[in-house]
């Protein structure tokens, strides 16, 4: 695990189940999962995460979805009942919105469309799907904001002390 002695675990949450992959891949390396909801989740799916974040000190989610209505109540939404089964379990999280962000829209001119007439939730402005963003630059955005939340000296030592346990394995199984 090389979140391992981390004051923070990371975990990346998409709204788009069909990015998890993608996503997984940016983030395999710092040992960060990458969750999918397809949606809203239900309250069972957010206690069972509760359950789970309350084993470490303190946890953020980076979240990424679509910047509509239901993108941005699913972020809120989770952020809200996280915060309310981790609190009676004692742990510490934070729901970060990483994308789309409307900073995003335009710094990197994404489509957009009006909302649909039909979602009453509060949202002002046109929507972006958050595939809209260039799969590269995705990949980019995940990075950055692991690596701006890691202390990159424990990252270090963890992979130091991974290789050590490689070089072991491999001389073991010379032997065999």
């Amino acid at each position: 695990d090389r979140q391992e002695g981390q004051d923070k675990h990371l975990m990346v949450w998409c709204e788009a189940a069909g990015m998890a992959p993608q996503l997984g891949n940016a983030t395999e390396d710092f040992s960060v999962p990458v969750l999918s909801s397809g949606g809203f989740d239900s309250l069972t799916t957010k206690h069972d995460m509760a359950e789970e974040i309350s084993d470490y000190d303190e946890v953020e989610i980076l979240h990424i979805g679509d910047h509509d209505p239901s993108g941005v109540h699913i972020c809120s939404s989770l952020d809200e009942d996280l915060q309310a089964f981790v609190n009676y379990y004692r742990g510490r999280v934070t729901v970060t919105r990483l994308a789309v962000i409307p900073e995003q829209v335009r710094s990197m001119d994404l489509p957009t469309a009006p909302a649909k007439s039909t979602d009453r939730r509060s949202f002002s402005g046109r929507t972006t799907q958050a595939e809209a963003i260039p799969p590269k630059r995705l990949r980019e955005i995940v990075i950055e904001a692991i690596e701006d939340r890691i202390d990159h000296d424990i990252y270090h030592e963890v992979q130091e002390r991974e290789g050590g346990i490689r070089e072991s394995l491999a001389m073991r199984l010379e032997d065999l």
